[in-house]
């Protein structure tokens, strides 16, 4: 299995996939945290009324929580790509290969699940991470709400590595990269 292991992961850490989704992943906080600035800077040239309540639903927290949401912005995208590049074992005959060359069944599909959840587990904690410190900067970082965001964490991401857990069973058992998008969305 360490081959198995070992090969799958250079695939992805060769592919652009990965590569595309972080740069995604830097990219789409810094838009969020300079068009929530931009809208606070309206509403305070605009009176300033319901300033505090604005304040409150785009604070650091409150982003970095909307962040583990799997139909956010870079949610969908990683949903499709892992899920296309890891369908692709399939669409290519890979799977049969490994089968083939004496590897057994359940080796390839642990290889397979732990290449996925690196490769969700890369980006979401890039996304979220990136999205909580612009967040920080933009209305100042305090020490008792990252202790709540550290705990928000742990949840978002266990809660992301068993959705994908599921979606790759899904995948490995209809063979096809239909079913677990749609099981992930509904």
């Amino acid at each position: 299995m360490k081959y198995l292991l070992t090969a799958d992961l250079k695939r992805i850490f060769k592919g652009k996939a990965i590569y595309f989704l972080l740069g995604a992943a830097i990219i789409l906080p810094i838009f969020t945290t300079l068009f929530v600035a931009f809208l606070m800077f309206i509403m305070k040239q605009t009176g300033g009324e319901g300033t505090e309540v604005f304040a409150t639903l785009f604070s650091p927290g409150a982003i970095y929580i909307s962040s583990f949401s799997l139909l956010n912005n870079i949610g969908l995208a990683l949903l499709i790509t892992l899920i296309i590049v890891a369908a692709g074992d399939f669409s290519q005959a890979t799977i049969r290969n490994k089968v083939v060359a004496g590897h057994k069944r359940e080796h390839v599909f642990f290889s397979a699940l732990i290449t996925n959840l690196i490769f969700v587990f890369t980006i979401i904690f890039a996304y979220s991470s990136f999205s909580y410190l612009f967040a920080s900067l933009l209305a100042g970082f305090k020490l008792d709400v990252f202790l709540i965001v550290l705990k928000f964490g742990l949840i978002g991401y266990t809660s992301y590595l068993v959705i994908y857990t599921l979606a790759t069973v899904v995948m490995f058992k209809l063979k096809n990269a239909w079913a677990p998008i749609l099981i992930v969305i509904g």
